[in-house]
């Protein structure tokens, strides 16, 4: 999970759908569709990141999503989602090359959240992150 999410964060940089004049419902309703299962899109408003788009992506397990977040400062995040089957991993670190992830698991789901970080605050402030959408999916 983590190599692949990591790897697909670079690889496919350049093939982000945008929003429909519908907005984040829109994207996660259409993103849906092509995955076979519901999905929710999580706010990372106050954390000072817009949803600008997302993407299917190749996985394993079948196809899987991921979301693109931006801040005003050009800054991203991206939020891969997989199907698959675990028994539920708590929020894990993981480091590769300059990309930091987040990862963990429910029991249909693999989710991961990735960015470039800098140093320990930005470390920090990516875990943050990582445990609200963590909750606001858990729902």
């Amino acid at each position: 999970m983590q190599r692949t999410s990591m790897a697909l964060v670079v690889s496919h940089r350049d093939e982000l759908r945008t929003p429909a004049s519908g907005g984040p419902a829109a994207m996660a309703d259409y993103l849906a569709d092509r995955m076979g299962k519901p999905l929710r899109v999580p706010s990372l408003d106050s954390f000072g990141f817009q949803m600008v788009g997302g993407r299917v992506l190749p996985d394993t397990g079948g196809p899987a999503v991921q979301f693109v977040f931006t801040d005003p400062e050009g800054h991203k995040v991206s939020l891969y989602v997989c199907s698959e089957q675990a028994n539920g991993v708590d929020i894990t670190y993981a480091l590769e090359d300059d990309l930091s992830m987040f990862y963990w698991n429910d029991a249909e789901r693999s989710y991961a959240l990735v960015t470039r970080v800098d140093d320990e605050k930005g470390r920090e402030a990516l875990l943050t992150a990582a445990k609200a959408v963590h909750r606001q999916l858990s729902r």
